[in-house]
């Protein structure tokens, strides 16, 4: 089991940050949430924060990090992967793609126009209900 954390960025548009892979990497070509593996020995939320900062140049404290829903993606028999979704509106820096293709800010209604891997896909009605109250 691989364990994946990863964050919805959510600005004070209600916007949420996604970036695009590179096509040389599985799954390449599909829009997710910033995040990516856990190395051994790390704790969740320091891999999250340290991703967040390698992916997209960002500095996120884990007093801002809301753990939110979980996905899991099996669809490789040798390998399954949970990712973690949590979600932060405090941040400092501006996002930009640096370990990806592009980064943009995307309405809630709109994620659904995005290729995005399935367990991000299917995160994004939890989103909707957050923020659509």
């Amino acid at each position: 089991m691989i364990i994946v954390p990863a964050c919805a960025l959510i600005d004070t548009e209600d916007r949420i940050y996604i970036t695009q892979r590179h096509l040389h990497v599985p799954q390449g070509g599909l829009w997710e949430f910033p995040g990516g593996k856990v190395e051994s020995g790390e704790a969740v939320t320091d891999a999250l924060i340290r991703e967040l900062k390698e992916e997209t140049g960002i500095d996120v404290t884990h007093s801002c990090l809301s753990p939110l829903t979980f996905a899991i993606e099996d669809s490789n028999p040798k390998e399954n992967i949970i990712v973690l979704l949590y979600a932060c509106r405090v941040w400092k820096n501006s996002p930009k793609a640096l370990q990806a293709i592009q980064g943009k800010w995307v309405h809630v209604n709109k994620l659904r126009e995005y290729d995005m891997p399935q367990c991000n896909k299917a995160m994004i009605a939890i989103l909707r209900d957050l923020l659509m109250y």
